[in-house]
């Protein structure tokens, strides 16, 4: 990510900060803080639905989870799918490849009405870097599992 990514959301860029909070290295997370408390947090995983639970309901996906969301937009970009939405005061947008997946979000934007603002930018944001932000990371995609036509219950 460069600067023209993130200017509209953070304006100057004050702080930033990554790593890995797991003990097994399968979690990555980075943080962009500008003036005026603005953030843009980066989550990303290789198996989103059993890493980034914050995002899912008990017994559906991530990708499902969020693509029902009140408001939110589904695109399929090639073999991935982008889904961005606005939940309370903050603006997320997810790129999903097979298991893998890198959620951009606008924190504690000031209201609902400038978190929507905020969508179109991170929807732009994870079009652009999501596949090669998973790349960069190692965070290499393997496929969504395909159920096998010839099993029966």
């Amino acid at each position: 990510m460069n600067d023209e990514d993130i200017a509209p959301i953070v304006s100057e860029v004050t702080k930033v900060f990554e790593g890995d909070y797991s003990t097994s290295g399968e979690y990555w997370t980075c943080r962009v803080s500008g003036g005026d408390k603005q953030r843009i947090e980066i989550e990303a995983a290789p198996d989103a639905d059993d890493i980034l639970v914050n995002y899912k309901a008990i017994g559906v996906s991530v990708l499902d989870t969020v693509s029902a969301r009140p408001g939110a937009r589904v695109r399929a970009v090639g073999d991935a799918t982008v889904v961005s939405w606005v939940g309370r005061r903050d603006a997320h947008a997810a790129w999903f490849e097979g298991t893998s997946a890198v959620i951009f979000s606008a924190r504690s934007v000031s209201d609902e009405v400038g978190a929507a603002a905020q969508v179109s930018f991170l929807e732009g944001i994870a079009i652009r870097r999501g596949a090669q932000l998973l790349d960069e990371i190692g965070f290499v995609s393997t496929p969504s599992p395909t159920p096998d036509p010839h099993w029966t219950p």
